[in-house]
Formats: C-alpha cells, structure tokens, sequence
C-alpha cells in the first residue's frame, strides 16, 4: 500500500504545477490589460503634472578666472572682486533685457533669483587631508602655536581656490525656457560682465585718476570771466599733473612711449610744466596783478564767496587739529599715569616667578607697541590739519591779492595797458592752451592704457570655461522616482492582477 502512495505522488504533484502554470498563463490577457489601464493612467496624472507643475531644470557652468590677483579677491587693477560680482542684480537686469525675455517666460525678480554661484573646489578634501596628515606626522597635538600655524596655512589655500573658479548655475521650469536659449543666457552672463568690467569699469588699468579731454574744451570756458577762467583751467592742469606724478610711481612707467607722438610720461610732465610757467604765468602777469575784468563787480563778489568758504574750511581744520592735540595730551598724561602705578607695583613685589615676569614682560612690550603707534597715528593727524590750514591760508592769500588788484584806483593804467593785451593774450593765447592741453590729454590716456597692459599683459580675457560643451543639465522630463513608481505600480499591478485571477478560478474549480 505504501509503494502504491509513493509511486502516484510524483504524478499527483507534476499534474499540479502544470496546472499552475496554465491558469499564470491563461491570466495574462487581464494582467496585460491591468497594465495597460494603469500605463494610460499614470501618463494621464503625469502629463497633468507636467503642465500645471513642470520639473525643473539646472543649467551650470563652470568657470575658470584667469587673472592672479584673484586669490586675494582683487582685480588686477586692486579693485575688491567677489564671484557674486557675476551675478549682481545691475548685471542681471540687463542680461534680461538684452535677451529679449518678457513676464510671461519668466518675471525679472524670479530670473534674478534663479542664479546661484558658489566656488568651485574639487581639490578642497585633497587640501584639508593633506593638513591632517601634516597635524599627524609632525605630532604637535599639543602645541597650540603650530596647531594654529598650520590652520593659518590651510585657510590660506583654500580661500585661493574657492577665488580661482566657481560654478555659476540657472533654474529653469522645462516649458517657461527653451533649453538652448537657457544655455546661451548661462553663456553671457560671465561674457558680459567680463565686459562690462574690462570696457567701464577699468579692471585691466591701472587704478589712477584720469580725465578726459572735454576739461579743456573751449565751450567750456566761453562764458567766465577771465580771472575765472585762468583760476578754473590752472585746477585742471593740477589735477592732470597729479594724474602724471601717480603714473610715474608705477613699474615700467618711465620707459612706455605714446606710439603716435613719441612721447614718454616724463616728455609729458615736462611739456604741462610749460604749459604752467611760460603760458599761464605770462597771462596771469597781466590780467591777475593788473585786475583785468570783463565783469568786475561779479568777479568780485565771485572771490569774496570763495574766501568766505576757504575761511570757514581754515576753522575747520583748526578745530580738528585742537581736538586731537588736546586728545594727545590727554592720552599721554593718563599712560604717565599708568606707568608711575606699574612702577610702584613693582616695587612692592619682591618675588616673581620666571615664567609670569617674562609673560608680563612681552604684554607690557605688545602694550608699549601699541600705545606709540596709536600716539603716531594721532600726531600724523593733527599734522596733516595743520598743513592743510597753511594750505588754506596761501589759498586766500592769493584771491585777496585778486581782490586787491581789482579794487585798485589805477585804473588808468589798467585800461591804458591792460586792456591793450586782453584780447590779444586772452582770445588769441587761451585758445592755444586748450588745445595743447587737450592733445596732451589724448596722450596721458594713451600712455595710461599702454602703461597698464606693460603691469598686467596683453591678455584682456577675465575668465575662461571649462571645455567646449561647458553647460550641464540636470534634471529630466521623468525623474528616477518618477521611474521607479511607474515600475513599481506595473509590477504591482501585473502581480495583483493575476494572483486574483488564479484565486477566482480556482474558487471555480471548488464551486464545480
């Protein structure tokens, strides 16, 4: 009987997994058309979804900045740089404009908001393991000095690498932006402020004062009195000589030659101190000591004003010289003070040990330090108001001497004599002043330009991009999540779908 059983249960259990795969397979039509439905109605949802919450998209570009001094966050002219100078809102707001996008793309204040930059530093684990290594192998775990020396150091570096390349990035919603016009705005933002920085603002020149040729335009002087008129063109010829004598202070700055003219920095020094002691002072001899004026009673009023304010400007710096005089002394008597206290309490102590009396030793030495460079810094001050007074004085010495003359009774002789060369010096030589003045300012922006290309090369790129194909995009239509979800839904819904359709037939087979 036992033999019996053995040998019908093998072919008792075959005929039940034969079975079974027959009712897997007769339910694939329902799991198919399960999975249909469900494909049509997550592509339904995701298309909703798509429309009224689209994915967005991160545009980004990495950027390499070429010129040296932007590990200190200089330009090269020394002017403060940052990375976010990229993305300033000026900058953008333009960008907007150029590119033609209107509110319906994208507002302003969003596309503003959408642009990222952060500094770009791949090496950055490499720097902080390297000190870590150091910190090991030279085991001064308990040295605090070269702890913080080394802490110093590796700061240091890292600063310079977090300047020298950064990625700038652009969010985009996938319908509000087609994906080339994202990239090229990506592309000009760094363009154009490259740009904007070399062409306005001057990055690649040196940083000294320069003017243009309109401050010795000939409209500009047509309506001054003649007195005024030498008073204003002699501050400009100043101005222009300190412009001269800056650029000089500069490497290479006696050696570059205006390409046009041939003339050096030096030739052009010399040739406005002409201008000065032969030109001006011969026009000054006869219209300032002689009091020459078209409209004298205004002139007057004119230099009256201005020795009011010269005055009260004297009072001024009188005042701040007081205040820091008086601060001076004040400061002085109190370290007196101090020090007779230090002294007695040294004095009273009759033992000290090493270590705290030489401790004390390098405070007081630190402290002394400071205190004469405070007292320095004070007295350098009073100094440069004093001098500034005197200047002020020999200023409204000179106008009352204006003043003296224009109220002179001789006016026989200034008519007689003076007049005789008005128009001759005044509308004949002064024209001849601003134009050589003029060319010679062509010439100081000429050298200015050559003389900043000599300190910082020939290259006026600012920045450079990583490769070719610059622009990554990440984000998708379809996310990985998205994916997954449809996937599991399929599967689940495939295996749900036939599992109940075997569990119906066989409830069928029972019932039969």
């Amino acid at each position: 009987m036992n033999q019996v059983d053995q040998s019908e249960r093998p072919e008792r259990d075959e005929v039940d997994l034969r079975k079974f795969l027959s009712d897997v397979w007769a339910a694939r039509k329902a799991a198919l058309c399960a999975m249909i439905i469900v494909t049509v109605v997550y592509l339904g949802f995701f298309a909703f979804k798509l429309i009224f919450f689209p994915p967005i998209l991160t545009h980004s570009l990495v950027i390499d900045f070429v010129f040296e001094e932007a590990k200190n966050d200089q330009y090269p002219n020394k002017s403060p740089f940052s990375i976010s100078d990229l993305i300033a809102p000026n900058f953008l707001e333009e960008i907007y404009t150029l590119n033609g996008l209107s509110r319906q793309e994208m507002p302003m204040r969003q596309f503003m908001h959408n642009f990222r930059i952060v500094p770009y530093t791949p090496v950055y684990k490499l720097i902080t393991r390297k000190y870590e290594e150091l910190l090991e192998t030279r085991n001064i775990r308990t040295n605090i000095g070269e702890i913080q020396k080394l802490q110093d150091e590796m700061r240091k570096e890292l600063n310079q690498i977090q300047t020298r390349a950064a990625v700038l990035s652009f969010r985009t919603e996938l319908w509000a932006i087609s994906q080339d016009a994202s990239k090229n705005i990506l592309l000009s933002v760094p363009k154009y402020w490259a740009n904007k920085m070399v062409n306005e603002y001057g990055v690649l020149e040196l940083d000294v004062q320069m003017y243009s040729p309109v401050l010795f335009d000939t409209h500009q002087y047509e309506d001054f009195d003649y007195l005024v008129a030498l008073d204003k063109i002699q501050t400009n010829i100043l101005l222009v000589s300190y412009s001269i004598a800056e650029l000089l202070t500069f490497p290479n700055s006696q050696r570059v030659t205006d390409e046009k003219t041939g003339y050096t920095l030096l030739d052009l020094q010399k040739l406005v101190q002409d201008i000065v002691t032969y030109d001006l002072n011969r026009l000054s001899s006869f219209i300032q000591e002689l009091g020459i004026s078209s409209h004298k009673e205004a002139v007057i009023l004119y230099y009256e004003h201005q020795i009011n304010k010269l005055e009260r400007d004297k009072e001024y710096q009188i005042q701040q010289a007081d205040l820091i005089n008086q601060a001076l002394r004040d400061y002085s008597l109190q370290l007196g003070n101090a020090d007779e206290t230090r002294v007695v309490r040294e004095n009273t102590v009759d033992m000290v040990q090493a270590s705290g009396d030489f401790l004390d030793r390098i405070a007081e030495l630190v402290k002394q330090s400071e205190d004469l460079e405070y007292r320095q810094d004070l007295y350098n001050r009073y100094i440069q108001y004093k001098q500034e007074s005197a200047r002020i004085d020999y200023e409204i010495a000179q106008k009352q001497a204006l003043l003296k003359a224009l109220g002179d009774e001789q006016t026989k002789r200034n008519t007689l004599f003076g007049h005789r060369y008005e128009e001759s010096l005044m509308q004949e030589r002064f024209p001849v002043i601003l134009s050589k003045m003029s060319e010679y300012m062509d010439i100081l922006n000429r050298l200015h330009s050559k003389l900043s290309k000599e300190n910082f090369g020939h290259d006026t790129k600012l920045y450079r991009v990583a490769n070719v194909d610059a622009v990554k995009t990440t984000g998708s239509i379809m996310s990985i999540m998205d994916k997954a979800i449809f996937g599991s839904l399929i599967f689940g819904v495939a295996f749900v779908t036939v599992v109940v359709k075997l569990l119906m037939t066989r409830s069928k087979e029972k019932s039969d």
